[in-house]
C-alpha cells in the first residue's frame, strides 16, 4: 500500500510483537508512515536510545518513510498542579529532542481530562483552569517545532469543540479518531467537515462490540469512502491517515480492505 493514496499512509510500531525497531523494518516497504507508540515513566520505558534513532532516520531515508510521533498517555497538559503540569510538558519536550533527527510530520498529542477516568462531556469541572493550563502548556510545545500544525491534538471521548479556542488561538492541526468518535456516538462526518482545514492526522480503525482499534473490516465501508476523500484533499499538508491497530491480523486485513476499497 506504499505510495497508493495522495496522503501518507501508516499504521503503528507494535504490529509484529517485537521492539519499536524490528516493526521498522518489518513495516518499512509497506507503508509510508510508522506512527511510533512512546512511553516513560519511573518504571518503564521505551524511548529508542541515539543508534536506534539513528537506525530509524537511515531506514526513513532509504525507504522513503517518515514518522508520526504519538507522546505518552499520561502527560497531563492541563493539570491544576503547577508541577505535575510542568513535569508533563518536559516529557514532551524530551521525545521532541530525541526525535529531531527523524522525519516527524505530524505529533498526535492528548489534552487529557483532569480525570484520566472521565468520560463526560466535558474534560474538567474547572474549564477556565484547564484550558489556562493547557494553553500555557501548548504555548512552550509549539516553539520547539518547525510549525505549530505538526501537534495534533487528538479527539477523546469528551466534546471536541470545548478545545477550539485552543486550536484557533495556537494555530495547531488536528488528529481526528474515528475509533473515539465512534464510541462517543459523535457525528464523524461532521467533524471531518468542521476540522478539514487542520486535519493534518487520522486514526482509522474499526469497531466491534465496543472495542476500537479493530481491523478496518469493522468499519463502515461508507465512512472509510468519506474518511478516505477527505484526506485526499491536496490543499492540506502535510496529511497522514494512521491505520491504528497494534497486531499484525489486524493491520494485513486492513490493508486488504483498503486494497478492495481501491478496485
Amino acid at each position: 500500500m506504499k505510495s497508493r493514496f495522495p496522503f501518507r499512509l501508516g499504521t503503528t510500531s507494535y504490529i509484529i510483537p517485537d521492539d519499536i525497531l524490528p516493526n521498522i523494518r518489518y513495516l518499512a516497504g509497506k507503508v509510508d508512515d510508522v506512527q511510533l507508540i512512546l512511553f516513560e515513566s519511573d518504571e518503564l520505558s521505551n524511548l529508542p536510545p541515539a543508534h536506534v534513532i539513528a537506525e530509524l532516520a537511515a531506514i526513513g531515508r532509504g525507504e522513503n518513510l517518515t514518522y508520526t510521533v504519538h507522546f505518552p498517555l499520561d502527560v497531563w497538559l492541563g493539570a491544576a498542579d503547577e508541577l505535575e503540569r510542568v513535569q508533563s510538558v518536559d516529557k514532551c519536550r524530551r521525545i521532541i529532542d530525541l526525535c529531531r533527527r527523524l522525519d516527524v510530520r505530524t505529533y498526535a498529542l492528548h489534552l487529557a481530562p483532569a480525570d484520566p477516568d472521565d468520560r463526560g462531556e466535558l474534560p474538567a469541572a474547572n474549564m477556565t483552569g484547564w484550558l489556562k493550563s493547557c494553553g500555557t502548556s501548548l504555548a512552550v510545545l509549539c516553539a520547539e517545532l518547525e510549525s505549530s500544525r505538526q501537534l495534533c491534538v487528538e479527539t477523546l471521548a469528551y466534546r471536541f469543540d470545548v478545545v477550539d479556542e485552543l486550536l484557533e488561538t495556537h494555530d495547531l492541526g488536528v488528529c481526528l479518531d474515528i475509533g473515539h468518535l465512534l464510541l462517543g456516538g459523535r457525528d464523524v462526518e461532521a467533524h471531518l467537515a468542521k476540522y478539514a482545514g487542520r486535519l493534518h492526522l487520522m486514526h482509522i480503525h474499526g469497531v466491534r462490540e465496543d472495542r476500537d482499534h479493530q481491523s478496518l473490516r469493522y468499519l463502515d465501508p461508507d465512512l472509510l469512502a468519506a474518511a478516505v476523500r477527505q484526506m485526499s484533499d491536496t490543499a492540506v499538508r502535510p496529511r497522514v491517515m494512521t491505520v491504528e491497530v497494534f497486531c499484525e491480523a489486524d493491520f494485513k486485513e486492513s490493508m486488504e480492505v483498503l486494497v478492495d476499497h481501491q478496485s
